[in-house]
C-alpha cells in the first residue's frame, strides 16, 4: 500500500528520473527547517517549474468519461473495473478527474472520490493486490491534474477502483456522484489500458460524452503544452486539395510500427475557438504500410472513423497489431466538411503531428513527408507533421506529459505552503531585529547616561579634593603660617635678647619645616 508521503516521493522519483537530488519534499515539519533549507527549496521548485508542462484545459465539445448514477449517501461503496486480457507488468496507473468550471477556484475535480482504494492482478486465484489507498486525509482535493500511482512492475491484467467516500453533486449537496476522465495503464510509455474493456460500477451506460468506454478512451481533459520549444503549426491541406488527399512519410528505414498518435490541428488558441474539434481530421481516415514505395504491398495499419466530436480529442491514440513498413501512408477517404457544407470543394485534411511507434519510439520523428495536394498559408511544407512539435511546443511522451502535470501539481500546492513558513520565519527574524535594535538603543542611551554620570561624579570628586585641600591648607599651613607670622614678629621684638630669640627662631624653623611637610601631603 501506498502511504501518503511515500506516494508524493514516488511521484517525484517515477515521474523524472533526471530531478536533481534535493528536490524530494522533507518528510520532516517545514517548522523545523533551516531558513537556508527554505530558500534551496523555493529556489528548487521554481526551477523545476520551469521546466514542466502547464495546464491548459481543453475547449469545445468532446468525450468527458464515465459518471455513476447518482447515491443519497456518500458512503456507498462503488467499484470500477478496467480488464486489458494479457497481463503485462505494470509500472504505473494514472486517474485523471473530469474537471469543471466553478465560482470560488475557477476549475477543479468534478465527482473525483475523497476516499477510495485502487488494487490491480491476473485472473490467477489470489492474484488480487492492492497497490493504494487513499482518505479524505489525503489532501488530493482540490486538483485538476492527474493522480499518479507508481508500481514496481507487477504483474496485472486488470485494475479496479473501490470508493469508501464518494464527493457531492456540482448542484446537490444532497446528491453523491463517482466520475472519472480517464484511467491509463503504462507498461513502459505504452498504456495497456487503452481501448479495453470497462465494468461500470452501475449499469448507466449512455451512448453520450459519459459513455463507460470513454474512461479508456485516450481522451484527457489538458492540450499538450509543454515547458520547452518552439511554436509549430498545423499542417492542412488548401480547400478542396486532393482527391483523395494523402500525405507519405518515409521512415528511411524497416520498422515494426505497432502505436499511432495523431495530433489534431490547434490553430489559434483564441477563446472561443475558430472551429470545431473535429477540424481537418478525416471523418473516415486509412492508414496504410509499406515496404515500396508505390504501395504495392500495402497493409492496412489503422482505419479510423468518427460520426461526432465525442469520438475525436487533440490527440488520438491507438494501439495497433505490429506491422513491418518503411512507407505509411494517411489517406483522406472522407476528408473534413463542417456540418452545414458538405461541398467537395470545402474540404480539409491535416494534423499538427502524426507519430509512429515502434515499442517507446516515435520513428516517424524528423523523417521526410509528402502531401499530393496544397497545404494552407500555415505551413509551406509537410515537414512539421513530424517535427515533434505542436502549437505550444515540443511534444511529449503522454505518460511523460501526465507525470509532469502531476509533478505541477505537488509543487504548486507545496511552495505556498514553504513560501508561508518562510515569511513566518522573515517575521520572526524582523521582530528579533526590532528587538535587538531597541535593545541596541537602551545600550547605547545608558552608556551615554553613564558616560555622562561617571563624568559628573569625577567632577564631583574632583571638587571634593579641592574642598580637602583648601580645607587642609585651610587647617594646617594656615594655622602654621599664622604661626610662623608670630613667631617673626615675636622674634623682631627680641633682638635684643639673644637668647630668647634663639627659641625663637628655632621653634620657627620647626614650624617651617612643618609647614612643608603639610603643604606635600596636600599635593600627595
Amino acid at each position: 500500500m501506498v502511504s501518503r508521503y511515500m506516494f508524493v516521493f514516488l511521484l517525484g522519483v517515477c515521474a523524472f528520473a533526471d530531478t536533481s537530488r534535493g528536490m524530494e519534499p522533507k518528510t520532516v515539519p517545514l517548522k523545523e527547517w533551516p531558513i537556508s533549507d527554505l530558500e534551496q527549496r523555493i529556489e528548487q521548485i521554481d526551477g523545476k517549474l520551469a521546466t514542466l508542462s502547464h495546464f491548459t484545459l481543453r475547449g469545445g465539445v468532446g468525450a468527458i468519461g464515465y459518471r455513476s448514477r447518482h447515491k443519497r449517501r456518500n458512503d456507498i461503496p462503488l467499484s470500477v473495473s478496467v480488464f486489458w486480457g494479457t497481463p503485462r507488468k505494470i509500472d504505473q496507473f494514472v486517474l485523471v478527474p473530469v474537471i469543471r468550471r466553478e465560482q470560488v477556484n475557477y476549475y477543479n475535480a468534478d465527482g473525483f472520490p475523497v476516499a477510495f482504494s485502487v488494487y490491480c492482478g491476473t485472473t490467477d486465484p489470489g492474484s488480487e493486490i492492492k497497490v493504494a489507498e487513499f482518505s479524505e486525509n489525503s489532501g488530493l482535493l482540490p486538483r485538476i491534474a492527474p493522480i499518479v500511482i507508481p508500481l514496481d512492475g507487477i504483474e496485472a491484467s486488470w485494475l479496479r477502483i473501490d470508493t469508501a467516500q464518494l464527493s457531492p453533486d456540482e448542484y446537490s449537496s444532497q446528491r453523491y456522484i463517482l466520475q472519472l476522465a480517464e484511467v491509463l495503464a503504462y507498461s513502459g510509455d505504452r498504456n495497456v489500458a487503452l481501448h479495453s474493456q470497462v465494468t461500470p460500477a452501475d449499469d448507466r451506460t449512455t451512448n453520450s460524452s459519459w459513455n463507460p468506454g470513454n474512461l479508456v478512451d485516450g481522451f484527457v481533459p489538458y492540450l499538450m503544452d509543454s515547458a520547452s520549444g518552439d511554436t509549430s503549426h498545423a499542417v492542412i491541406s488548401d480547400l478542396g486539395g486532393g482527391n483523395p488527399a494523402t500525405f507519405t512519410i518515409d521512415l528511411e528505414g524497416v520498422y515494426s510500427i505497432d502505436g499511432i498518435q495523431l495530433h489534431a490541428p490547434l490553430l489559434r488558441d483564441t477563446i472561443p475557438y475558430m472551429f470545431d474539434s473535429t477540424f481537418a481530421i478525416p471523418r473516415t481516415l486509412l492508414i496504410e504500410g509499406s515496404l515500396t514505395p508505390d504501395f504495392s504491398d500495402k497493409k492496412v495499419l489503422l482505419f479510423f472513423k468518427y460520426d461526432s466530436a465525442l469520438d475525436t480529442g487533440p490527440i488520438i491514440v491507438r494501439n495497433i497489431v505490429p506491422k513491418k513498413c518503411r512507407y505509411v501512408r494517411l489517406v483522406a477517404k472522407k476528408p473534413y466538411y463542417s456540418s452545414h457544407n458538405a461541398d467537395p470543394d470545402r474540404t480539409r485534411f491535416g494534423f499538427a503531428e502524426v507519430e509512429l511507434f515502434s515499442g517507446d519510439e516515435n520513428v516517424a520523428l524528423g523523417k521526410p513527408v509528402s502531401a499530393n495536394f496544397g497545404l494552407d498559408f500555415s505551413a509551406e511544407t509537410p515537414a512539421p507533421l513530424t517535427d515533434g512539435r505542436n502549437l505550444y511546443g515540443n511534444i511529449l511522451p503522454i505518460r511523460v506529459w501526465l507525470n509532469e502535470l502531476a509533478l505541477r501539481h505537488e509543487l504548486e500546492k507545496e511552495r505556498p505552503l514553504v513560501t508561508a513558513e518562510l515569511n513566518r520565519r522573515y517575521a520572526l527574524q524582523k521582530q528579533h531585529l526590532d528587538w535587538a535594535i531597541r535593545l541596541a538603543i537602551a545600550l547605547a542611551v545608558a552608556i551615554v547616561f553613564g558616560l555622562l554620570l561617571e563624568r559628573i561624579l569625577r567632577q564631583r570628586a574632583i571638587h571634593k579634593t579641592r574642598e580637602r585641600i583648601a580645607a587642609d591648607i585651610h587647617d594646617e599651613l594656615g594655622a602654621n603660617l599664622h604661626a610662623i607670622g608670630l613667631l617673626g614678629n615675636l622674634a623682631r621684638k627680641l633682638k635684643d635678647k639673644p637668647d630668647e630669640q634663639d627659641d625663637i627662631l628655632t621653634r620657627l624653623q620647626a614650624m617651617a619645616k612643618r609647614s612643608g611637610l603639610a603643604a606635600r601631603y596636600c599635593t600627595n
